[in-house]
């Protein structure tokens, strides 16, 4: 298995509980669970056998899309195995994004981590008290906004509370 695509099936009863970990899937590489019911945190074993192929069809330029679930915790710090991720975890209750993944090297598609100079982190999901339309920071010269009038979100990747769209002025 490759590619799976179960995307937006909440309005159908949806998938609901733990995220599997797909950690014995070798080559899945394109995975889209985004808008379902997932909950918990991301195993450490999340896609274990494809961050640890010695094959670089089969760990380099996966694409991973999670958000909009109610998954929580931290992002693996294993993470930090992949080349050329992308990653969406817009929408969670993420509470921590490791260092080790916003540093300058070639985890995150378009190396826009390595091109931060200020909050590397926001190219994964933009920091707590911070928002953009999106949930993180997706080019050089747009960063994540302050959320306004001291509003803020305990999470990363979220939108400020009572706060729909993106403000005119950046943070």
């Amino acid at each position: 298995l490759r590619y799976l695509h179960l995307q937006g099936q909440r309005d159908f009863g949806g998938f609901s509980g733990p995220l599997p970990s797909f950690e014995n899937s070798a080559h899945l590489h394109d995975l889209n669970l985004s808008h379902n019911s997932l909950v918990g945190d991301i195993s450490d074993k999340f896609l274990e056998t494809v961050r640890k192929s010695k094959n670089r069809t089969d760990y380099a330029y996966p694409t991973i899309d999670l958000s909009h679930n109610m998954i929580t915790g931290k992002i693996p710090a294993d993470w930090d195995d992949f080349v050329g991720l992308f990653v969406d975890l817009a929408g969670n209750r993420i509470t921590e994004v490791p260092d080790v993944l916003c540093d300058d090297d070639y985890e995150f598609e378009n190396y826009l981590v390595g091109q931060l100079t200020e909050n590397p982190c926001d190219a994964i999901l933009c920091r707590p008290g911070f928002y953009s339309d999106v949930g993180r920071q997706t080019d050089v010269n747009i960063t994540c906004f302050k959320c306004p009038d001291g509003t803020t979100s305990q999470f990363y990747g979220r939108r400020c509370p009572n706060r729909s769209t993106r403000s005119a002025e950046p943070g």
